[in-house]
Parts: C-alpha cells; structure tokens; sequence
C-alpha cells in the first residue's frame, strides 16, 4: 500500500529550514521571479505585498453571469476596476470563463450550482453531442475579446468542470465552447493563451472527466493545461496522476 508523506508537515520543514538559511547565509542577489507566484483572490482582500506573477480572476464578481446579465447587456466596471489593478502591480490576469447566465442557460432553474441558480448547466443553444449554433457564448467571448483589447493574455476555460455543482453538460459541449472561445480570443489577440478547463484529480470521477475531454478532442484547441492542487485537502496530495 502506498503512503504519502503529510503535505502540511513537509510544508512545515521546508519553512523551518529556510529559517535556518535566513538566519545563516547571506540572501542570494536574485531573489524568486514574482512569476513564480500566481494568485486567486477574493475582490474584499488587500492586494498583497509580495509580488506575484499572475492573478487569477474568480469569485471576483467577473463570472459570465456578472458581466452579461441579460441578453447584449453588459457590465465592465468590475472588470474593468481588477484591469486598472493589476496594470498598476505589474501583475497578469487569468480570466476564468465560466457560470451561465440564467437567460442563456439550459436549466434556469438549477438549484444544486455552486455560484447561483442556472450557472452550472450548458446553454441553451449548445445540443449535448456539441452541434448547436453556441451563439450565447461566442457573443459573450467577443464582447469581452474586444472590451479588453490585449489586455488580458490568459484565458482559462471554465473552472472545475468535474464537479456537477460546476458543470452538468457533456464533455462534447465543453469541447465545443473551448473551440469557439479560442478561435474568437486569437482572432483578435493572436499572442493570447488559452487554459483547459481546470480541474482537479483527487478521484477516479475527476481522472474520467480529463480523459473524456481529451477523446473528445479538447486538447487540440489549449495551449496550458490547468491544475487545481488544494494542498489543504490530504487525499489530493497523493492523488496527482497522469492523463492517459
């Protein structure tokens, strides 16, 4: 039987040992590129003093539900407040693509969504083998492509697809909207970035949901693959495996 070596208690000796270097050695001239560190913030948070690289942008009143409430209606302050943020730190944005609008959505109605009724579900115009005009989600893509103008370099498509209480539709759909989210994104920002839907691996369901979206074809339409590791989740530690 396999073990895994308690994450938190690794943590614990990595940060007691570079106590003792801090203490005894002099601090290397290069210290870690602010690269090295991305961020997922919540919008009530001081911006922190530590440089980072990147801030990924969820939960930060920037869902698809929040910019385009109703149909052709759109909402960009906070966006737009986050932008004008992170220019001023220096910092890359990640925006995460996701959370259907209720009037776009395939099941308005749909309780069991983590962030609001009806964002879970697929849209309504996107049949589950993937065939449909998607017409709410390419407006939605160019809209906010456009708005932003290059802005923002790093798209990722949809957030932990794995779980229902996140995304109820076929893996087909979501190959569906990727392709359509990239070949608008690049048309007009060819230098953008497009992020797989990111999701985690800490059980055989989740292993199931990565490998359908790769027979489906999704891989062909990323250029990053995205990796949720919650570190405060033991199982998750000794979870991580390849995609078949």
């Amino acid at each position: 039987m396999k073990s895994c070596f308690p994450l938190k208690a690794l943590i614990g000796v990595v940060v007691s040992t570079l106590c003792l270097y801090a203490q005894s050695q002099t601090p290397p001239a290069l210290p870690v590129s602010s690269q090295f560190a991305s961020l997922t913030k919540n919008w009530f948070q001081p911006w922190p003093a530590v440089p980072v690289g990147s801030l990924r942008l969820w939960n930060t009143g920037t869902s698809w539900a929040q910019i385009n409430p109703a149909n052709g209606v759109y909402n960009w302050r906070v966006l737009d407040n986050w932008i004008a943020a992170a220019q001023s730190h220096r910092t890359d944005l990640v925006l995460t693509m996701a959370q259907t609008p209720a009037w776009a959505s395939s099941n308005p109605y749909d309780s069991n969504c983590r962030y609001g009724p009806a964002g879970c579900a697929p849209p309504n115009d996107l049949n589950p083998d993937g065939t449909g005009t998607d017409q709410h989600w390419k407006n939605f893509v160019t809209a906010v492509a456009k708005h932003v103008a290059g802005r923002i370099k790093l798209w990722e498509m949809w957030n932990e697809p794995g779980w229902t209480i996140h995304w109820t539709g076929t893996p087909a759909q979501m190959v569906r909207m990727v392709k359509d989210a990239r070949a608008i994104i690049l048309s007009i920002d060819p230098t953008a970035r497009i992020i797989s839907p990111a999701n985690q691996a800490m059980t055989p369901f989740h292993m199931k949901w990565w490998t359908s979206f790769a027979d489906a074809g999704g891989l062909q339409y990323i250029d990053v693959v995205a990796f949720h590791g919650y570190t405060n989740y033991y199982p998750l530690a000794c979870g991580v495996h390849a995609i078949p």
